[in-house]
């Protein structure tokens, strides 16, 4: 049997088997395909055979051909999907893989069916500009998966020659390069330099090139030392910069020591210690007239070598003459500077301080130990002596004494007394150091002015109100020179602290007027002018009794105990009149004794 192809050409003949004995064969379109059909009857067996003319011939199929692939790349096709089959269909391939519906790829011979997707692949060619086939055959009918290498438009790596030591902000052209490799033209594109082809006009924009077409490149090298600046060149993907390199700065910025004046006669004058920056490199270091030290090093007068942020240090030794000036002159990189000392003008040993002056303290407490604060002595040019009276010194610290001793220029110095046993009393400490003297005064506090503050209460003496006892002081009678004017000379006082006994716990203690049986008394004319042998004390008189009655009046107390509280050991005018009028005018027959008791009850 013959079947037709359906393009005038006849497909090679089938053989259908017709049983042991065929009666009869026709045709007929049993499954409704369009194409006839073939049924035999056989007769031996008395059965019939049906043959369906099935289509195993696909629709045409065509593969998209690729370009520009890259080389050696596994290229893959589109996927197609297979149609007009009645059948599954035989499928084969030549140069390549195919897979069905997303399967593994394969290149053995297998079978397609109806509506199945086939994709193909292979591996492209490893030269430019070449074409890899694939050949996929199903069903008898075939088509060609094509890929096509990329054109060569990559050259052979090249290279520029880098340099250094170039000169600061110059134009620099790098050597000339011969581009190959090419198979076609190639773009070209440039970024921080020029270029030029062959020897023509150097451009920054983009360009062409072919192979074995020349190049060099440009650019302006860095305005800084030991720069590097970069062009980079790309032909065809292929890249390469061209790089600069400016000199080493070996010069250093400007330096400066500091000169020193004063010093004393052939003394090692050592300069301030200078951090050298702005060097790109080691520079050399040479010094006249003195010596060197990097980094805290040994000194040298040798020439030596300083890098970027190293220390150097320059001395010596100063002049053997007063006010002379000696340099040492300090070299690097070829920046200079000179570094001077100049010695003390001729002068005499100083032993004299400038004046100083302890702060005076107050309100300080009782019978305690007093530390001033500490004051630094100047103005010396050697050491001096120094002493105290009635204290302690010490010196930077150390432990104090009342010893003798010495003291340096530019020392601290701090003295220390006991305070007063009595209140609003000062106590003095006076330091000699070079002749000059100084003095460090602490005063106690104040103590209350008055004994109680409120009015005592009426006593059993009628309408008299008791006073609380007060013992007197014990106050040694005034040793007072022949009368003259000036001041009478009184022995200090010898004061016991008063006992006071409360109104309300003691009141057998108190003293009446009834029972003072002092038998002297004091006239009027002895409180203004007392016969002690003394000067008239008028205004004094005046004064202190005006005293006293403000003190009545403002603090409730009897005018001789606040007489004797206020002005006691101040003045002693003061304290002739109080003990005047303290021991002689204590009875009631006086005038005076009358007045102060009228003023103490007003």
């Amino acid at each position: 049997m013959l079947l037709n192809n359906g393009n005038g050409s006849f497909a090679p003949k089938l053989d259908i088997a017709a049983g042991a004995d065929p009666v009869e064969i026709m045709s007929q379109d049993f499954n409704g395909d369009a194409r006839l059909d073939y049924v035999i009857l056989d007769g031996a067996g008395d059965i019939f055979t049906i043959y369906l003319n099935v289509d195993t011939t696909p629709d045409a199929f065509s593969f998209t051909d690729q370009t520009g692939v890259a080389l050696s790349t596994l290229a893959t096709s589109n996927t197609l999907t297979i149609t007009g089959l009645g059948a599954a269909a035989t499928i084969s391939i030549t140069g390549g893989e195919y897979s069905i519906n997303g399967g593994a790829f394969t290149t053995a011979n297998g079978s397609v069916s109806n509506n199945d997707t086939v994709a193909v692949r292979h591996t492209s060619s490893a030269a430019y500009f070449m074409v890899t086939d694939t050949v996929v055959t199903i069903g008898g009918v075939s088509d060609t998966f094509s890929s096509t290498t990329i054109t060569d438009t990559v050259p052979d790596v090249f290279s520029f020659t880098d340099q250094t030591g170039v000169t600061l902000n110059a134009q620099i052209t790098s050597n000339t390069l011969t581009i190959t490799g090419l198979g076609a033209t190639a773009a070209i594109s440039i970024t921080a330099g020029e270029y030029s082809v062959n020897g023509g006009a150097f451009t920054a924009i983009g360009g062409l090139i072919n192979n074995n077409d020349t190049l060099a490149v440009r650019h302006t090298s860095s305005a800084a030392y030991f720069t590097v600046t970069d062009t980079v060149v790309t032909i065809g993907g292929v890249s390469d910069t061209f790089s600069t390199t400016t000199i080493t700065d070996t010069v250093p910025d400007v330096f400066s020591f500091t000169d020193q004046t004063d010093l004393a006669l052939s003394t090692l004058a050592t300069s301030n210690t200078l951090t050298i920056t702005g060097l790109g490199a080691a520079a050399t270091i040479s010094i006249t007239g003195g010596e060197y030290s990097i980094n805290g090093g040994a000194f040298t007068t040798a020439n030596g070598s300083v890098s970027n942020n190293d220390t150097v240090t320059a001395r010596h030794t100063s002049s053997a003459n007063y006010l002379t000036a000696t340099d040492t002159v300090v070299t690097i990189g070829g920046v200079s500077d000179t570094f001077s000392s100049t010695t003390m003008k001729k002068k005499t040993v100083d032993k004299t301080p400038d004046f100083f002056v302890f702060s005076s303290q107050s309100n300080v407490s009782l019978n305690s130990q007093i530390t001033s604060d500490a004051v630094k002595i100047t103005g010396m040019n050697a050491t001096t002596y120094i002493s105290i009276a009635a204290g302690e010194y010490s010196i930077n610290g150390a432990a104090f004494t009342a010893a003798d001793g010495v003291v340096n220029n530019n020392s601290s110095v701090r003295v220390r007394h006991i305070s007063s046993a009595s209140h609003n009393a000062t106590t003095d400490t006076v330091v000699t150091i070079g002749g000059i003297v100084g003095s460090f005064s602490s005063t106690t506090s104040t103590a209350s002015a008055f004994i109680n503050n409120t009015e005592p209460t009426a006593g059993s003496q009628g309408n008299a109100v008791p006073e609380p006892v007060i013992s007197e002081p014990v106050i040694s009678k005034p040793v007072i020179s022949e009368p003259v004017i000036s001041e009478p000379v009184i022995s200090e006082p010898v004061i016991s602290e008063s006992v006071i006994s409360e109104p309300e716990t003691a009141a057998t203690d108190i003293k009446t007027p009834e029972t003072i049986t002092e038998t002297r008394s004091i006239s009027e004319a002895e409180i203004i002018a007392p016969t002690n042998g003394g000067g008239p004390v008028s205004v004094w008189g005046l004064v202190i009794l005006l005293v006293a009655l403000i003190g009545r009046r403002s603090k409730k107390q009897s005018p001789s105990c606040f007489i004797h509280s206020t002005f006691f050991a101040k003045k002693p005018t003061v304290d002739l009149i109080f003990s005047k009028i303290n021991s002689s005018a204590q009875t009631y027959t006086s005038t005076a004794h009358r007045l102060l008791c009228l003023l103490r009850y007003f």
